[in-house]
């Protein structure tokens, strides 16, 4: 379930990539990673797309990505239509100085999910380089088989 938002309307091309995670006596997670544009209109056309989508995914999901706009903005209530935001992890935008968070996970309902420590991500040092965005880290409790 790889796919490109390709569209002759959005500015620049953008898309998603998804795995399924299948572990020995648990439920398989269909994990998704997006990077929505920058224009509103992009976006908001973009999170349809990708929510159309996931409507066909079965099982437990979490998508996590960079969807370029504040908490409550067009996309997230999009995404919001299908899955739960996930813990609010902070700003996360600039990693130099935060002052927004524009990045974040949703996660099927009744899917455990909370958020980690992103110190497993390297040193301050190492986030503040790495990116122009601080990482956003959860755990998320696989539900059992049956």
């Amino acid at each position: 379930m790889a796919g490109v938002a390709a569209h002759p309307r959005f500015s620049e091309p953008r898309g998603y990539a998804a795995v399924r995670v299948a572990l020995p006596g648990y439920r398989p997670l269909t994990a998704v990673g997006t990077h929505l544009g920058l224009p509103a209109a992009d976006r908001a056309a973009q999170s349809r797309a990708l929510v159309d989508r996931l409507r066909r995914v079965e099982g437990p999901l979490v998508v996590g990505g960079d969807v370029n706009e504040r908490a409550g903005g067009p996309s997230w209530q999009q995404l919001g239509t299908l899955l739960l935001t996930a813990p609010d992890p902070g700003d996360t935008f600039p990693a130099a100085g935060p002052n927004r968070q524009i990045d974040a996970f949703w996660s099927s309902p009744g899917l455990p999910v909370e958020v980690a420590d992103p110190a497993t991500c390297g040193t301050p040092g190492d986030r503040a380089t790495a990116s122009d965005h601080l990482p956003v880290v959860i755990d998320v409790r696989l539900p059992p088989l049956g």
